[in-house]
This record gives structure tokens, sequence and C-alpha cells, in this order.
């Protein structure tokens, strides 16, 4: 929720904040993670302040948004704010990459999801299945920008298709009896095509059958893409 819901609001003041210099940022920062995308974002640790008492000349206090569901010019935003700082490709994606966007210590992941994982790299021998899990942010970030499909279950773990390119492809594996559409939501914004494999609650298994389903029908689209230049390989 973090990087969908507050870091976003950042880049509604990032002009603000990249001519005053003297201009701080008042936030919790509890996780690694955080401070890492906050110098992605230009803001180093000596313009962070922890929550408190304080008086201020002036306070600029950035629109909340919404759980999960950005505001699309604010999504816009931040996605300009990102790309520009990091010189991410415009042009370049890389046809044979697949991001798995794992979780760690398997939550929400289905319990097949190994055998899942050894049947693809089977059924796709000279695809390139990577993580993003034990990546710094910088890192993630790139590998987003550069993969055509990307495959996981519901959560923060999906946070970073953000930065896909559009006409991009991602696979979410969602609850049917509580799904969030959030990133329904962000994929449909961006011209991403998504894709949605249903499972019931608590503990559960995904058919190989239908999440091979998805892949042909993604990597069909995409060898199009390809072909047509609507999608670069560099």
């Amino acid at each position: 929720h973090w990087t969908h819901e507050h870091l976003p609001r950042l880049a509604i003041v990032a002009e603000l904040l990249r001519e005053d210099k003297e201009m701080k940022v008042v936030m919790p920062v509890k996780a690694g993670f955080q401070g890492e995308w906050l110098e992605v974002l230009g803001i180093g640790k000596d313009r962070v302040m922890s929550p408190g008492d304080y008086r201020f000349r002036r306070l600029w206090f950035p629109q909340p948004q919404r759980c999960g569901n950005v505001f699309t010019q604010t999504l816009f935003a931040m996605r300009r704010v990102v790309v520009a700082r990091l010189s991410l490709p415009n042009d370049t994606v890389d046809p044979l990459l697949v991001v798995l966007a794992e979780r760690r210590h398997n939550s929400r992941m289905p319990t097949n999801y190994p055998q899942l994982r050894t049947n693809l790299t089977l059924t796709y021998p000279t695809h390139t299945f990577v993580t993003h899990l034990s990546l710094p942010v910088r890192a993630q970030l790139q590998l987003f920008r550069r993969s055509p499909l990307t495959f996981g279950p519901h959560g923060a773990n999906l946070a970073n298709i953000l930065f896909m390119h559009p006409h991009t492809h991602v696979i979410e594996m969602l609850p049917y009896h509580k799904a969030n559409l959030c990133y329904y939501t962000t994929a449909s914004r961006l011209s991403l095509t998504y894709h949605m494999v249903p499972h019931g609650p608590g503990k559960y298994n995904v058919s190989f059958d239908e999440v091979l389903h998805h892949f042909r029908t993604a990597f069909e689209d995409l060898e199009g893409k390809f072909k047509t230049g609507l999608l670069g390989n560099g």
C-alpha cells in the first residue's frame, strides 16, 4: 500500500522538492525499501523527518490516494518522475524475459507454485524467468521495465507493473471471494493487457493448464507487437 497510496503523493510535489533544497519530507521510514525509494526520487536521508510536533513556515499536504487505486494524473506523474530519474529506456523490452512477481515466505502463493514454475520453465526453455525478490529497488524497476510479461499473486509484489511498457502483459492470481481489482485498474490505465487467474479462499492450487492458456495468449500477442514494432527489443 505504501508504494501505491503514499509514495505517489511525492510525485505531486516533485518539482517543489527539486527547486527548494531546504524543503523537508515528514513521514515514517521504517523499512529499508522505503529509504531506497526516497533515494530513487532524489530525496536524501537528511531531508526526511520523523512524524512529530513541528512548526512550519509553509506546509504542503499532497492529495491522499485511494486504497490500491492511484488517481490517474498522479499515476502518470509518478511514472514520469521515476523514468526520468533512472533513465529507464522507452524502447527496450526483452522478448524472452518473464518476471515472476513472487512473495516472501510463500504468502498468497499457490501451494503448487514450485511445480507451476518448473512446468513453465520446461515449456518455455528459451525464456528467462526471473524473480524480483532480494533485488534493490532500482534493479527491480529496471527489471520490470524490460519485461513484456509479469506473473504473480495479488499483492504489493505487483506494484512495479506501474513502470512496465504499454502493450505488455500482466497475469494476476486473484481470490474471487474478495477480489480487489486495483492492479487491473492500474494495468488498464497504463495500456497493459491484464489476465486474471481466479482462485478460492485460503490455501489454493492453480491449474497449470489455465496458467499456460494465459501465457500462450500473452506470447502470441507479444510476438505480433514485436513484429510490427509496437514493442521494441532495442
